[in-house]
């Protein structure tokens, strides 16, 4: 099955709990982003990653991304899908005006990526680089670079990359040893080695802008002698440049991806901002990629629930003789998401770790043990509300009471009135096992 981004679920969330139309109305740049606006641009979105991104999800495991001579081919359907992708201005969502872009809120951005990182998490590992590439050369790089290169990666036109680490270096980048040599232009001959480059080389898109630390002649050692270069592949005048792409990783998954060993002989490139200062322009592109990644985690959450919630609703395994046969679907995902109850809200907008989706009537007081046979707790609890038995659940237990209170789970389990979390929250009840 294939990821189903659920843009009503989002539209609550930022509409009746976040009320983020009222306050976006406030702030002078976002005046025209309002509810309607939000919701036309989710449901558009949701609508090209279940048809244009998932899909592709298959073919891009096998057969994957294919490495000769130098170059790397994506998946089929990968290039034209991201045509359609930067073309159609999903890239640009939150980029400024004055750079190609459409100005809106980054939420909305950040929403897109998560669907798109549940959908192809492969394919997304591509565009994923973007946004934090233009913050980078839109606050850092000098007027001419920023007016060659800033409006074609706040579009899409082309990808970047972030040039870190070293094949001797691991995550120690003081151990950087790529060189950029001054040259009598301006312009600087890079020489080094990139390792884990993730979209060092692709077909997806005409041009590949690589921002790449490096060291000048006389730089100091460690972290603070690194300077940052922009290297295109392609120069200006549309000659190919001294950036080769040696080898692409053989990985477990994400044969999507290409993870590149990128090898600069001499290539022309160019500094962003002040020499000595590029771990600090380099940080605005590396916590972008963190909040990416971020993202990425929940929407890869959401993609394993939704096929955890499938199977279980359409296997047979378990089920008692006779019963009707559970209608495939996806949960929620299938029957349509309901708005937030108006408890549910409040819960959110006090913080409380966990949503009452669905409350069960206790069929047995409180006070009863909850390690009953046929007896199992419901929900996710915090951390308040659960405290893990050290002795295991398995061992025998030094204090009588203390074992009464212990659940087959192996968690010490709190009683109503010993604990305010479980005041403020409706998530611990025993319910008969079915």
């Amino acid at each position: 099955m294939n990821y189903r981004p659920q843009p009503a679920a989002v539209q609550s969330i930022l509409m009746d709990v976040l009320g983020a139309d009222a306050l976006l109305a406030g702030l002078g740049p976002f005046a025209d982003a309002d509810a309607d606006l939000m919701r036309q641009v989710l449901e558009e979105g949701g609508r090209f990653v279940s048809e244009v991104i998932g899909p592709l999800n298959t073919v891009g495991d096998n057969p994957g991304c294919q490495f000769a001579a130098g170059k790397v081919t994506m998946p089929p359907g990968f290039r034209d899908a991201y045509q359609a992708f930067w073309q159609a201005g999903w890239p640009a969502l939150s980029a400024s005006v004055e750079d190609g872009g459409q100005g809106l809120p980054a939420v909305l951005e950040c929403v897109l990526y998560e669907w798109l990182s549940a959908s192809n998490h492969g394919w997304t590992m591509a565009p994923g680089l973007l946004h934090g590439a233009y913050e980078c050369i839109r606050h850092h790089a000098d007027a001419e670079l920023k007016a060659r290169y800033v409006r074609k990666i706040a579009t899409g036109e082309w990808l970047a990359t972030m040039c870190l680490t070293e094949p001797h270096a691991g995550s120690d980048l003081g151990l950087v040893r790529t060189r950029g040599v001054p040259q009598p232009d301006g312009s600087y001959r890079i020489s080094g080695t990139k390792i884990f480059i993730s979209g060092g080389e692709h077909d997806l898109t005409d041009n590949i802008i690589h921002l790449v630390l490096g060291r000048l002649p006389e730089a100091p050692s460690g972290p603070k002698g690194l300077s940052l270069f922009l290297v295109p592949k392609f120069m200006p005048n549309g000659l190919g440049n001294a950036a080769f792409c040696d080898r692409i990783e053989e990985k477990m998954g994400l044969h999507g991806s290409p993870t590149c060993v990128m090898r600069f002989d001499e290539a022309t490139g160019w500094l962003i901002g002040e020499p000595g200062r590029g771990l600090s322009a380099m940080f605005v592109m590396m916590n972008a990629a963190r909040l990416h990644v971020a993202l990425q985690g929940i929407g890869l959450l959401d993609a394993a629930w939704q096929k955890a919630d499938a199977y279980a609703r359409e296997r047979r395994q378990m089920r008692a003789p006779g019963a009707a046969q559970i209608q495939r679907g996806n949960g929620h995902h299938q029957q349509g998401f309901q708005p937030l109850s108006k408890s549910n809200q409040q819960r959110l907008k006090h913080g409380l770790p966990r949503l009452v989706i669905k409350k069960r009537v206790m069929k047995k007081p409180p006070e009863q043990s909850l390690n009953q046979p046929g007896q199992r707790l419901q929900g996710i609890r915090c951390p308040g509300q659960l405290q893990r038995n050290r002795h295991g659940a398995g061992r025998r237990q030094q204090n009588p009471q203390q074992a009464a209170k212990t659940s087959s789970l192996g968690f010490d389990v709190k009683r109503k009135g010993q604990t305010n979390c479980y005041d403020s929250s409706s998530f611990l009840r025993p319910y008969p096992l079915v």
